[in-house]
């Protein structure tokens, strides 16, 4: 018996104490023992190894230490049977989130979350690494997420982020009250003195057939000498949301409204947006009303703008209304083709005043079924191709002509507004258009040198890209917050109130459009997710699949670096071109590399595989800008998303592909 004395033991000692000899194999046996019992002994010396027994507490706080330690490695092989069990569950049977929740393994699930999102503090990112590596995975976020959606937490095909970025679908809790409250208890009208009944207009709104959100109606009034007096009737939010209110501020977060090839995610909540701010068929609206005339060449004459109530008595889709202009004469659908003979002669007046309309393919994207593994992306070109449509430019020229109205209107009443501007480009020479093909590679020539835009809050400035001396984007409330503030500052000078300064107006519109630039990029990680998902299902099913590619422009032609398009897809995208070539030549791409959860792929030229890296930081800000795909800014103003997804070449980020979310 070994007591506590402090008495230190040698090898030999303990070899006599317990087996009472010193043979080799006692001896041997001994230092075994000693080496492996970490409870009852302690080694405090190493030449010779020596040995001394543990108090009695000691001993009995090693041996808890031993049962938490086991009953812990018990918990992680528990938890790991656990996602083995979930990972071959087929859909439908695994576990949810709530039933995650509920479970014991709550906080393990809760901590790999954060670490996939890049929210944990050091407590979650130890508890999630050793989760990730119990898993057979080398810890990381993308790892997380994997086991996350394997095991039915994140369900398929998961935004990581948009989850992130907090653009989920719900609302925050006392957000989504407070709009189910306006909802169900509209309260009084603040505006109701100032408020025209322009009920007896006959106002036909025009929206694609999944459109919910519908922000804008036209009407159109005949006046006693002949002439047509226009009216632009735009959603009028501020009916509901004030400055600083919870709705406010959550829309300011927001920016805009997501539109993603799963569905938007709206900037206000949905109830509000698809509902009582929307101008909907056979329902009183309040509005914010720009009516116009225009002089015989197309200019603007006179424009006035007033708090309205309207009542929409027409819902057509683009593609109705194409057809009615087809087979109508004017005494059959006045109201159309007094708008039609309008738009036609304002965009004969702006292109005389330099505007640039750039039509280009555009490639729409939907997914089927976007949470099933098993998933269906559809991609086709638009609707009419490369041609706008006379509905498309019907509505495109009424919203540009209400937003250079309320330029003239702000500018008249020294009113601070987001004034959009866009200085002149240096256009090609002719002899440079006449070196690229006619259509699309000359317009992604001329696309090229178009200059970004800007806002300014105290004036109008110049819009190039529209060949106008002033406009103002005021005409997507419930989608975009920038036009939110212009109609905030409208509302006010309405009222007689005073409306914001200039500069704060600036600082304000400032955050609102950094903060569109990022739920921009929010949908382009979406689209390219989904691009990328396209590809790599038409790799699985033929390996051999292919495309023709029309080579619209290099971008490098030292590195070999294109923007090509494909016909078939309405798609515009950048790939590396290994041999000389020329804008116009066509040529026949497939499939390269592809990684669906990182949104990337590559093209490679079929029997032209040879190629080298390249990433994002080999071009500058200005080279990305130069070949991007961005309109000028407000040259028309699309119910989609018409902005810029990254892709990559040889496996790296790049620039951009040209892509349009299609609303479920």
């Amino acid at each position: 018996m070994v007591h506590e004395d402090n008495e230190v033991y040698s090898v030999t000692a303990m070899a006599e104490l317990l087996f009472g000899n010193l043979s080799a194999t006692s001896c041997y046996a001994s230092h075994r023992l000693l080496s492996q019992e970490r409870i009852f002994f302690k080694q405090v010396g190493r030449g010779p190894p020596r040995f001394q027994a543990r108090s009695e507490k000691d001993v009995h706080s090693l041996k808890a230490k031993r049962q938490a330690d086991e009953k812990a490695a018990a918990e992680v092989a528990a938890f790991v049977q656990e996602m083995k069990r979930c990972y071959r569950l087929p859909y439908g049977e695994k576990p949810g989130m709530q039933q995650w929740q509920s479970s014991p393994y709550r906080d393990r699930i809760m901590a790999m979350q954060a670490f996939a999102l890049d929210t944990t503090n050091p407590a979650e990112v130890a508890l999630a690494i050793q989760m990730i590596q119990a898993c057979s995975k080398q810890a990381s976020p993308s790892a997380a997420s994997e086991l996350l959606q394997s095991a039915g937490w994140w369900r398929p095909h998961e935004q990581i982020g948009l989850l992130k970025a907090n653009r989920a679908e719900l609302f925050p809790a006392p957000v989504q009250a407070l709009a189910d409250e306006l909802q169900t208890s509209p309260p009084p009208d603040s505006d109701a003195a100032i408020r025209q009944d322009l009920t007896h207009h006959e106002v036909v709104t025009i929206d694609d057939a999944s459109t919910r959100d519908i922000d804008d109606g036209l009407a159109v009034e005949m006046l006693p000498d002949g002439r047509h007096k226009l009216w632009v009737h735009i959603a009028d939010p501020t009916r509901w949301v004030h400055p600083g209110d919870p709705l406010d501020v959550e829309a300011r977060r927001r920016a805009k409204t997501l539109y993603l090839p799963t569905g938007n995610i709206p900037m206000f909540p949905r109830n509000l947006a698809d509902g009582i701010f929307s101008l909907h068929l056979d329902r009183p609206t309040a509005a914010l009303s720009v009516h116009m005339t225009l002089h015989p060449d197309g200019s603007l004459e006179e424009c006035g703008l007033v708090a309205s109530t309207v009542t929409p008595t027409r819902k057509l889709t683009y593609a109705e209304v194409d057809e009615l202009l087809d087979a109508t004469m004017p005494e059959q659908e006045p109201t159309l083709w007094a708008l039609h003979k309008a738009a036609e002669a304002r965009e004969r007046w702006r292109e005389e005043q330099g505007a640039l309309t750039f039509q280009m393919p555009e490639a729409k994207l939907r997914v089927q079924d976007p949470h099933r593994p098993d998933c269906t992306v559809h991609i086709r070109p638009a609707q009419g191709g490369a041609q706008e449509q006379p509905s498309q430019r019907l509505v495109s020229e009424m919203m540009i002509l209400a937003g250079q109205a309320i330029a003239q209107i702000g500018e008249q009443n020294s009113l601070a507004l987001p004034y959009r501007g866009q200085p002149e480009p240096v256009l090609p020479s002719e002899e440079e258009l006449q070196r690229v093909p006619a259509g699309p590679c000359r317009t992604v020539l001329v696309r090229s040198r178009m200059i970004r835009g800007s806002v300014t809050t105290n004036s109008p400035s110049a819009h190039a890209g529209l060949g106008l001396d002033g406009y103002v984007q005021f005409t997507s409330p419930i989608r975009r917050y920038g036009d939110m503030l212009a109609h905030y500052q409208l509302k006010a000078f309405l009222r007689g109130q005073t409306a914001l300064p200039a500069y704060e107006l600036s600082q304000l519109s400032d955050i609102s459009g950094g903060m569109a630039q990022e739920a921009i990029l929010l949908e382009r990680e979406v689209t390219n997710y989904w691009l990328a998902h396209f590809f790599q299902t038409e790799k699985s099913k033929r390996k051999d699949r292919s495309w023709e590619a029309l080579l619209l422009m290099w971008l490098r032609t030292e590195s070999g670096l294109a923007r090509v398009l494909l016909p078939e897809l309405g798609l515009e995208t950048v790939m590396r071109i290994n041999r000389p070539a020329r804008p116009g030549d066509t040529l026949q791409v497939c499939v390269g590399f592809v990684d669906v959860p990182k949104g990337v792929y590559t093209l490679n030229e079929v029997d032209h595989f040879a190629s080298t890296s390249l990433s994002s930081a080999d071009l500058d800000d200005e080279e990305v800008d130069d070949a991007s795909s961005q309109l000028p800014a407000g040259v028309q103003e699309p119910k989609l998303s018409h902005d810029r997804g990254t892709m990559a070449v040889d496996g790296e980020p790049v620039v951009e592909s040209v892509a349009t979310a299609t609303p479920q």
